[in-house]
């Protein structure tokens, strides 16, 4: 126990988060047991087989998306490791989510674990097809760590690198992502603001 403590203490998890994300694991471990029944999930497996057969994706293969759905799809192989590859993002966006309402909200716990919460059962729960390895879900666990990486660090070369790295792997998951950049530009540009404000004042 005292181990695990200490590896949760490294990692900056607090027990509520920890508890948090074991109940997110369990309401996902149903979908690992699901039929062949979600049109787009057969799609992405099916040239995810195609890619793993060696078929060109975009000329022998194609759809409507970026290449990284269809080679995390190719990586599953069937849909019950595409659906446990889709627990495990989602539990890494939980993680970052939570990070950066802990950021934003510093003095506030209980909007830090309500707002973790909501998150939490959105991107999980069936209503609103949280269990479903579409785009959008894989996508959130490339943005939230490059949204942490500039809220919170530094904004040193490796620092706005990595962050601009995530922010193309989210962009290859799924085309909208790009829609995220302008939201970082105009929230550094209202905070750089707001702290000029401040030290006139």
């Amino acid at each position: 126990m005292k181990k695990i403590h200490a590896f949760l203490a490294k990692i900056s998890l607090p027990n509520w988060l920890v508890i948090l994300l074991f109940i997110v694991l369990i309401l996902r471990i149903p979908s690992f047991f699901e039929p062949y029944y979600y049109g787009d999930e057969m799609i992405y497996l099916t040239l995810g087989q195609g890619i793993r057969q060696g078929v060109p994706l975009y000329s022998g293969l194609h759809d409507n998306k970026p290449p990284i759905l269809y080679l995390i799809a190719a990586a599953a192989g069937n849909l019950v490791w595409f659906k446990i590859f889709l627990a495990i993002t989602g539990i890494v966006a939980i993680v970052f989510f939570a990070k950066i309402v802990k950021h934003l909200f510093a003095n506030n716990t209980k909007v830090q674990r309500l707002a973790t919460l909501i998150f939490a059962l959105l991107t999980t729960l069936p209503f609103l097809e949280g269990n479903i390895a579409n785009a959008e879900n894989f996508m959130m666990a490339f943005s939230l760590p490059a949204f942490y990486l500039l809220l919170t660090k530094k904004l040193k070369a490796e620092n706005l690198m990595l962050a601009g790295f995530l922010f193309g792997l989210s962009s290859l998951t799924k085309i909208p992502a790009l829609f995220d950049l302008p939201v970082v530009i105009v929230f550094w540009l209202i905070s750089r603001q707001f702290k000029f404000k401040k030290t006139l004042w």
